[in-house]
């Protein structure tokens, strides 16, 4: 046997055929099917459910920790279409938290993978949809692909690759992806021909106009409607025309009989306090504006929850002229650490809340649903996991609603200046890749967004300096027109000097001058990078000297371009210490170099060019072995 695959197989075709070639190719295949629990059939077949604790078992009574590839595809059963909203938890619950909690078993066990995990789905993204029947785009896939880009990201010796495919792929030419040694991690086959993503500069008057009147006496619902960008999303309606404003928010308001007494209290000390007063203020000075605000509190992710408040609405206006989803739970967190509830929390209002809002008010035929998507729904960012597949999904969507026939657009909002999560989380806005935004300009943005035919789009400037300074993998191509813009940007700073914030002398201490190693050496200028300090004790925590989790990631993106393909984000937090990490590397290095020589003495020139061919080996790795032989 080559070796082990360790297969997570849904009922299709396709994935019994990538099955049946890779046994061929003479790897051993352990086929692992969904099912209500953890069942063995044999020693080469398995049924599990969805938790960790089946992921658990399975793992124990495979008892082994490398295989030469992991293969996931359950996306590939699911429906065209959901239909449901059981049917889109079972999905769900088969592809986002079959990820997730696949993930996290990996890591925690330590499993290495030698060639990729393989990601695969189908028709995540509209592609050569003139081509294809509309109702075959199927969002969930997108979130799957973005959560797998930051797990790409975050976990690097899961060597995870993403492929998104439709009815014509061929399983040769999967499995040719499959050994591809490409920077590329994520990549689409339509009619078998391979595409991958691409951020491009755009202008606005390059898109169909499409004019959207906000109507006098119209009713505009907004979710996450008290929060800081559904109420300037409101004020902006106000001043439009005199409308009827309905704000959905999960949390309950006030009654507004409490009002006064909110706004008189003098309760400077109290944050809470201040927050709700300000926004009573902005509610009281929409209704200045001759428009009326309804409040309602509600779960959009919960369907009985949220029909009632549509049902109240309709009840009390009549119809529906448009719907502005705001509502939002922020990520943070990385994927190892986090918890199967926190998980959920993040990605519900997105993906239960978008799905239920649509399916409640698409029978009043709104003329638009503009759904607030993000930056991280494609920029891979470690820690962003959960919501980056949440975006992913609000991105898709608007894909796959505007090709049924309806006005709908995903606004992929960098930071607001001046209000929202950024400010709340005392985001550095000096290190956003993307050009943060006032709220005024946002607005004005979203208005001329809305005029043309759009289903998603970034409203601001690429921040060139940060974008080129990037640490981590990137799931999509960068344009030409991009490329030559960064070009440009290096051009313009080349000869000025850029400060190193590193420290060129570094004391380690904690061991004796002569037994300090090349690597030990080499960590500790990285974490004095990081850290900004000058002596180091290499039994010092990372974390006890103020390494939190942004530092964690700042660290890796070092670590990574030193020892490249080494470490992971969990890595960073297992081997806390220079004397941890360092030893745990340096035995990385020396298994490598003992399974070269191992392989040098049994392999022929001619299968190491085949190893080279198959993507099995670097380039690297194969002038070593022929070296050796």
């Amino acid at each position: 046997s080559k070796g082990s695959v360790l297969f997570f197989k849904g009922q299709n075709s396709i994935a019994n055929e990538i099955a049946a070639s890779l046994k061929k190719e003479g790897f051993r295949i352990i086929e692992v099917r969904e099912g209500g629990a953890f069942e063995k059939v044999d020693d080469d077949r398995y049924t599990i459910g969805s938790s960790c604790d089946d992921l658990e078992s399975l793992l124990e009574h495979i008892n082994e920790n490398t295989f030469n590839y992991i293969v996931h595809s359950y996306a590939l059963s699911q429906s065209d279409e959901n239909i449901s909203l059981e049917l889109l938890n079972t999905e769900f619950n088969s592809s986002l938290l079959s990820l997730f909690n696949l993930t996290k078993v990996l890591i925690n066990h330590n499993i290495k993978v030698i060639n990729n995990t393989v990601l695969l789905t189908d028709y995540a993204y509209d592609i050569e949809s003139k081509n294809e029947s509309k109702k075959l785009i199927n969002p969930l896939h997108a979130a799957l692909m973005g959560l797998a880009s930051v797990v790409s990201n975050e976990y690097v010796n899961l060597k995870l690759k993403c492929i998104d495919i439709d009815k014509y792929a061929q399983s040769d030419a999967l499995i040719n992806e499959f050994m591809a040694q490409d920077e590329m991690y994520c990549v689409s086959y339509r009619n078998n021909i391979r595409y991958v993503r691409e951020i491009n500069q755009v202008e606005l008057n390059q898109f169909e106009e499409s004019r959207v009147e906000i109507k006098h006496d119209g009713v505009y619902i907004v979710t996450g409607g008290t929060g800081a960008l559904g109420l300037s999303v409101s004020k902006y309606l106000s001043n439009k025309n005199r409308v009827k404003i309905c704000l959905i928010n999960r949390s309950k308001f006030p009654p507004r009989e409490e009002w006064d007494t909110i706004l008189k209290t003098d309760d400077k000390l109290n944050k809470n306090t201040k927050k709700l007063a300000s926004k009573i203020s902005d509610i009281l000075e929409i209704e200045k504006n001759g428009s009326e605000v309804c409040l309602l509190n509600s779960d959009i992710s919960d369907a009985k929850s949220l029909k009632s408040a549509i049902d109240t609405i309709k009840s009390r206006y009549g119809g529906i002229n448009g719907v502005i989803h705001a509502a939002g739970v922020a990520g943070q967190g990385f994927i190892f650490n986090k918890d199967e509830k926190a998980f959920k929390d993040v990605l519900a209002p997105k993906i239960y809340g978008t799905w239920i809002l649509d399916s409640l008010t698409r029978d009043e035929n709104p003329d638009f649903l503009i759904l607030f998507s993000s930056i991280s729904s494609f920029m891979a960012e470690m820690g962003q996991g959960d919501y980056a597949a949440a975006n992913a999904y609000l991105d898709a969507y608007a894909e796959y609603r505007t090709l049924m026939g309806y006005k709908t657009v995903a606004i992929n909002w960098p930071a607001w200046r001046e209000t929202g999560m950024a400010v709340e989380f005392d985001v550095n806005f000096d290190k956003e890749i993307f050009n943060p935004i006032n709220t005024k300009d946002a607005l004005f943005r979203m208005e001329q967004i809305l005029d043309r035919n759009i289903e998603s789009i970034v409203p601001t400037k690429i921040n060139y300096k940060n974008f080129d300074e990037i640490g981590y993998k990137l799931p999509f191509a960068i344009s030409k027109k991009l490329q030559q813009n960064i070009k440009k940007y290096k051009s313009n700073i080349s000869g000025n000097s850029i400060e190193s914030n590193s420290i060129s002398n570094v004391v380690i201490k904690g061991k004796a001058e002569d037994k300090i190693t090349q690597t030990e050496r080499k960590l500790a200028k990285l974490w004095s990078k990081i850290l900004g300090v000058e002596e180091l004790n290499v039994n010092d925590k990372f974390q006890s000297l103020g390494g939190d989790s942004i530092l964690s990631t700042e660290l890796l993106k070092l670590m990574d371009s030193e020892f490249s393909g080494m470490v992971d984000i969990a890595d960073i937090f297992t081997y806390s210490t220079i004397a941890s990490m360092a030893a745990y590397i340096e035995g990385l290095i020396k298994d490598k170099e003992e399974i070269t020589q191992s392989d040098s003495k049994s392999l022929t020139m001619e299968e190491v060019f085949i190893q080279l061919e198959r993507g099995e080996i670097s380039p690297e790795e194969a002038d070593k072995l022929i070296t050796a032989l």
